[in-house]
């Protein structure tokens, strides 16, 4: 039961972090002076 908890703990930090990662990386390739 812990085992699973953590996972999804895990697998939900991750998503954010992609979630994260891609916004600043869309907010600067459509950034004109960059």
């Amino acid at each position: 039961m812990a085992s699973i908890f953590i996972s999804t703990t895990l697998f939900a930090l991750f998503a954010s972090m992609l979630i994260g990662l891609g916004m600043v990386w869309k907010s600067i390739s459509n950034n004109p002076d960059n």
